[in-house]
């Protein structure tokens, strides 16, 4: 799995771009901004994966769902499932 390289935990900072291969896509979780949790069926993923996966929600709450909401696109949730 490439998220025990080690040059993910040695570059994972600089990463801007990230694949969701497996079966689990974030938006089948339910992100809560408050607190930055993740909820639905997380058991089989790592702590690097978790960070990823909170990092992708906190990019479609703070950039993506303002220009959509503001275009009428979308209405703010925070499941797309």
């Amino acid at each position: 799995v490439l998220t025990e390289c080690p040059l993910i935990r040695r570059f994972r900072q600089d990463i801007r771009a990230i694949q969701f291969a497996g079966s689990l896509k974030p938006w089948q979780l339910t992100y809560n901004p408050s607190n930055e949790q993740l909820s639905g069926n997380l058991s089989s993923q790592n702590t690097i994966q978790r960070e990823f996966l909170v990092s992708w929600w906190r990019t479609m709450h703070q950039h993506v769902w303002p220009i959509l909401s503001k275009n009428n696109q979308v209405s703010p949730s925070l499941s797309l499932a």
